[in-house]
């Protein structure tokens, strides 16, 4: 018995045994059918807003095809991506796909609560919650990374936390409560490894600035990863451009000190050798166009200090004179030859044909505002032109020279063909509306006033508009100002000055006048340094209750002048020059129409020249001269060339040149003058980062000529002697404008002259 019970155990196991595979290939069978059945339906519920049909499209298969567990996957991801759903479940039985959604709700209305540092405007433009738009966690989560990333920029911490009120079957309001915390600071800027430049030449060259008084205005002293990687960029374009071609920045680091509120960043830096340029060479294999006549277009010069921005000016000339010549497809490619013995960089520029590539499309992202023409109208290039690098280079540094972008790129991607380019154009526009109100004090006019309006990129047609209106103690100024950079379509720029000036007597001026007028003026720019301009100038002016009848008669006197000047100017900086050369001679001729007639020219010239590659100083050195002639009548005093203060230190406004022999000593200009001044100028150390420069100086000039006799007869003197003076100075870039303050010796002067040994004014500097 015990033998036959255990035969039917091995029985009955060997047929579990041979059963187990039959069972597995049923299992398998079954769920290949599931996974590979036929669609027949597709049913949808749980929706009110989106369409069932809509739902359906989101289906990679079609009713008869086949569908399996990967295609119910895609569904769900599909359908989860739109954002439009809290919630979905697909599932698949007997060939029917079933989708139960839940339909995330709308926004009714989105609010900021909280928020004072960044208005409700701005952050609407960051978040992506909007009215009536889809209301998604992952939407919600991403916007408040948004607010918190802008609180970040601006240097303040926030704590934010979302409301999502209930107001109606799938609609509710949206509200991002704000928290605002305090400002975190940049409390010190060290630079690590910098040997050749100190660390205040470096700080001047970053954007981001420790934090001092003038902090809350400027807005500078906030740390951003963003902020660090620019500032980087801009200290290495400053060693190469000064000769340090290994220039690297390592590291930025910025450690956070919790106590203080505030970060202490640190530029690791590394500078490597000083390089000179070594021997230059053209090599080139365009027909007519070999290194002889293509070398005054090179700017670099052997022996001289390596810079990167005469070397990208030697290529753009080259490149351009080229293309003026026949040559649009033509390369320059310059090969450098590194000496590290010797620490000098030859180069040999080859210029060659190179592969014929063509603009096929050129297009503009980021403008929201500004207007496409206005971004295309600074190409030399247009579709179907030839593409040249180079030449694109010195469109994109056109751009930012606008003023009206913070960030310039153009990407070249490729075309429909292989000979075809697409430029794409990126730019990031800044705010370029600025409204300004700012005061002062002139030991000529006392207290002044002036609020201005001005905007850059007027309704974002790169049109400029200024709007002022000045107050001081003895005149009020209106002023309106508009160009048009284009006129006609062409580098032509144009526009008009319209201005009322009330002036009140004083001792200097004994007189009120009333002076209404306008001018229009016309463009022309002949190269990127040189241009010329046309003008038509308006002026009505009208004296009352004048004291000196014969000098200074009552009455109305119209002047109608056409104006012709020409400027060329290649210096760095048009607020703080410290490299270039600046020339303007004008004419004016008065007599169409009106009763006032006379031909005024003038001369104006400056120079700068930073002394040494790792000097702070600079020499600054301008010479001015003025004639105006009578045509058919004597030059009225008014129109002669007053002279003060500003033009040699250490005399008062009018405080030299012909003034009348008589108890009032009335100053009555001249008709010509020639006006120099030297400049030694160096930032000042003592007083941190605040903007503050000084200068030693040296003015002399004279002042002279006068159509007479005068009318009374009135004695006059005028010696034509020299004027100088010496002194020092103490500037001050505020935000408010330059603020100077002139300590000055006088050297030269006749008797009757008055001086003034310190002087104090707002703005005005050259």
């Amino acid at each position: 018995m015990v033998f036959l019970r255990k035969v039917r155990k091995a029985a009955l196991a060997f047929a579990c045994m041979m059963s187990a595979p039959v069972t597995i290939m049923a299992a398998m069978t079954v769920a290949t059918e599931a996974q590979a059945a036929t669609l027949t339906s597709i049913q949808v519920s749980g929706n009110v807003r989106v369409d069932s049909a809509t739902i359906r499209s989101y289906v990679p298969v079609r009713i008869g095809q086949n569908y399996t567990q990967s295609d119910l996957n895609a569904t769900l991801s599909a359908l989860f991506v739109t954002g439009l759903f809290a919630n979905v479940t697909v599932t698949g039985t007997s060939g029917t796909i079933f989708i139960v959604v839940v339909e995330n709700p709308v926004a009714v209305q989105v609010a900021f609560v909280g928020n004072r540092k960044v208005d409700d405007n701005e952050l609407a433009e960051i978040v992506q919650t909007a009215n009536r738009g889809v209301v998604s966690q992952s939407l919600i989560a991403a916007d408040t990374r948004r607010i918190m990333d802008r609180y970040d920029q601006i240097g303040r911490t926030v704590t934010v936390t979302v409301d999502i009120q209930s107001v109606g079957e799938n609609a509710a309001n949206v509200v991002f409560n704000i928290q605002e915390g305090d400002r975190i600071r940049i409390d010190t800027i060290d630079f690590v490894g910098n040997v050749a430049f100190s660390d205040r030449q470096l700080s001047t060259v970053i954007r981001t600035r420790d934090s001092n008084l003038l902090s809350w205005l400027t807005k500078n002293d906030v740390y951003s990863e963003q902020g660090a990687a620019i500032d980087g960029e801009l200290l290495r374009l400053f060693y190469v451009e000064n000769g340090y071609a290994d220039f690297q920045v390592l590291s930025v680091d910025a450690v956070f000190d919790e106590a203080r509120a505030s970060y202490v960043v640190t530029f690791n830096v590394s500078e490597g050798p000083l390089y000179r340029f070594g021997p230059i060479a053209i090599d080139s294999t365009i027909p007519g166009m070999d290194g002889a006549t293509l070398r005054s277009a090179v700017h670099v010069v052997e022996g001289r200090v390596f810079s990167s921005r005469d070397l990208e000016r030697t290529l753009e000339d080259i490149t351009v004179r080229l293309a003026n010549a026949g040559h649009p497809f033509a390369a320059v490619t310059p090969r450098a030859n590194r000496d590290y013995a010797n620490s000098t960089i030859g180069l040999t520029f080859m210029v060659d044909e190179a592969a014929r590539n063509y603009i096929e499309r050129i297009e503009i992202v980021g403008n929201t505002r500004t207007r496409d023409y206005v971004i295309r109208r600074e190409f030399d290039l247009a579709e179907g032109d030839a593409y040249n690098r180079v030449l694109v280079n010195r469109i994109e540094r056109r751009l930012l020279n606008l003023g009206i972008f913070d960030d310039v790129s153009i990407n070249e991607q490729r075309g429909s063909g292989p000979d075809r380019v697409v430029l794409v154009v990126t730019v990031a526009e800044r705010r370029t509306g600025e409204v300004s109100a700012t005061a002062g004090y002139s030991t000529a006019d006392g207290l002044i006033g002036e609020l201005s309006l001005t905007e850059q990129n007027f309704l974002g047609r790169g049109q400029y508009l200024r709007i002022a209106l000045s107050i001081g103690r003895n005149n009020r100024n209106i002023s309106v100002s508009f160009t048009e950079p284009y006129f006609l379509g062409r580098r032509l720029p144009i526009g008009f000055d319209v201005y009322t000036r009330q002036t009140r007597a004083t001792a200097a001026r004994p007189f009120t006048s009333t002076v209404y007028g306008g001018q229009i003026r016309l463009g022309l720019t002949l190269t990127e340094h040189l241009s010329t301009q046309i003008s038509y100038r308006f002026n009505s002016t009208t004296i009352a209750e004048s004291d000196n009848q014969d000098l200074f008669p009552d009455g109305r006197t119209v002047t109608s002048a056409v104006g012709y000047g020409v400027t060329y100017s290649n210096v760095n900086s048009a607020q703080n020059p410290t490299r270039g050369f600046y020339f303007n001679a004008a004419i004016e001729y008065a007599g169409l129409g009106g009763n006032n007639s006379f031909l005024r020219t003038t001369v104006d010239t400056r120079a700068y020249v930073p002394l040494g590659y790792r000097s702070p100083l600079t020499a600054a050195f301008r010479v001015r001269a003025g004639n105006i002639t009578g045509v058919g009548q004597d030059v009225r005093v008014l129109d002669n060339f007053f002279l003060g203060g500003d033009d040699i230190r250490g005399f008062a406004d009018l405080g030299f040149g012909p003034r009348t022999d008589n108890a009032d000593a009335q100053a009555i200009g001249g008709r010509n003058y020639v006006i120099g001044t030297a400049e030694l100028r160096f930032p000042l150390p003592i007083v941190g980062d605040l903007g503050f420069r000084a200068a030693l100086f040296a003015d002399a000039g004279v002042l002279t000529g006068v159509d007479g006799p005068l009318p009374g007869p009135t004695p006059f003197l005028d010696d034509a002697g020299l004027r100088a003076s010496v002194g020092a100075s103490v500037m001050w870039a505020s935000p408010f404008g330059l603020i100077r303050v002139d300590f000055s010796k006088v050297l030269s002067a006749s008797p009757y002259d008055v001086q003034q040994p310190i002087r104090l004014s707002v703005g005005g500097t050259f």
